[in-house]
């Protein structure tokens, strides 16, 4: 069964859910929610922002996480 984001957007917390390449070759998702704060997710790392902006100014996140090696 093939979801459409559209479906799993609707009746959550996600209000959108945006790609962009930092620059740097990595590819990160900004998932903004709700209340108007940010989850900014790679395949390293997991943080909360205030706003997309927040994290392009290198603010400190509100709280984050580097992922473990999953290989």
């Amino acid at each position: 069964m093939e979801l459409e984001l559209s479906n799993i957007i609707d009746g959550t917390n996600v209000v959108s859910i945006d790609t962009e390449n930092s620059g740097g070759g990595n590819m990160l998702d900004f998932i903004t929610l709700r209340n108007g704060h940010v989850l900014v997710v790679s395949d390293e790392y997991v943080g909360l922002y205030a706003s997309k902006n927040a994290f392009y100014a290198t603010e400190d996140q509100i709280n984050g996480f580097y992922l473990k090696d999953a290989s």
